[in-house]
């Protein structure tokens, strides 16, 4: 048994769709034109032609008869499909003798329908040329192909010299109908691993820490394909010192100084207004009049204080 393999390649745009048969011809067809299968170049007796195993037409002693809607068969037993389309994939099977010997051609048609474009797409990421994310050390990421047939299976991926500080994990695999095409999402977990320096007490130690991951596919017809995204974690320093402290602050660190003095002078205003308060409500109070002397009494009258009153507890 003789087998052959054809991709129907079927980029998606939304107008002039092209068939592209890979096959000993090479041929390119435009959407819904013919694909023709030959059965043998011999001159056979008989031929039956099966699709996934189900009868669809036979040609004996110069008479054929199709079975099916959609298919011919030619004078020399090639199976025609009128105007390809998804429906047609599948196994072909033509079985024929030539009088002599009994022989069986395979034609397995698989349709491609690569995307507009057969990289992936990064969710959220707004240049997808350039693609940064500032990003904590763990967290999700998710890329996108769209428009594809058959399902592809993505993957994330990491440059082997940075394989020790970043992991990926729990990947969740989403796939959505469009018609009759695909939607392919792949969320994955990933963790950056750090090392003990990376905390610090002042933003001016903040440092671009990059780390960049890959979203791949490998498709069936156009190989492989990925995009790269680039994880900014910001880096730091554990280590503070007083020249750090001076630098940050500069010739403003005067007014470390100036700011208790300035609090204890306030305090003391307040302590000394509310004794003075204290005085005056106990003025008010009940009080045990002494017997005072017409000089103390003169004392008073010349709007002295006055020394004698006292509060009775």
């Amino acid at each position: 048994m003789r087998s052959e393999l054809h991709w129907i390649i079927i980029p998606t745009k939304l107008s002039n769709i092209m068939y592209h048969v890979i096959q000993f011809s090479k041929k390119e067809k435009r959407a819904y034109d013919d694909v023709r299968l030959v059965c043998t170049n011999e001159n056979p007796l008989f031929i039956l032609w099966k699709r996934n195993h189900e009868t669809i037409g036979y040609y004996h002693e110069g008479k054929s008869d199709v079975l099916k809607p959609g298919y011919e068969l030619d004078k020399d037993g090639s199976l025609h499909i009128n105007k390809f389309s998804y429906t047609h994939e599948g196994e072909y099977v033509c079985i024929y003798n030539n009088g002599r010997v009994e022989e069986i051609q395979q034609h397995n048609i698989k349709t491609v329908v690569t995307p507009i474009n057969p990289t992936p797409s990064i969710v959220g990421c707004s240049e997808p040329l350039d693609c940064t994310f500032n990003v904590t050390s763990s967290g999700y990421l998710t890329c996108l192909i769209e428009g594809v047939l058959p399902i592809v299976y993505p993957k994330w991926i990491h440059d082997e010299y940075i394989s020790s500080r970043i992991a990926f994990s729990r990947p969740q695999l989403i796939v959505r109908n469009v018609g009759s095409l695909f939607n392919i999402y792949l969320t994955t977990y990933y963790e950056i691993t750090t090392d003990l320096g990376y905390e610090s007490e002042t933003d001016e130690d903040w440092q671009a820490y990059d780390v960049t991951a890959s979203c791949s596919v490998n498709y069936e017809v156009l190989g492989q394909h990925k995009t790269d995204v680039t994880l900014r974690l910001q880096k730091r320093t554990s280590v503070v010192t007083e020249d750090r402290i001076r630098k940050r602050f500069g010739a403003n660190n005067n007014w470390l100084c100036v700011i208790p003095v300035t609090v204890l002078s306030v305090i003391m205003i307040i302590i000394l207004g509310f004794s003075k308060w204290r005085n005056g409500k106990a003025g008010n109070g009940t009080c045990v009049s002494k017997k005072t002397s017409g000089a103390e009494n003169n004392y008073k009258n010349n709007g002295e204080d006055n020394p004698a009153m006292t509060i009775d507890v």
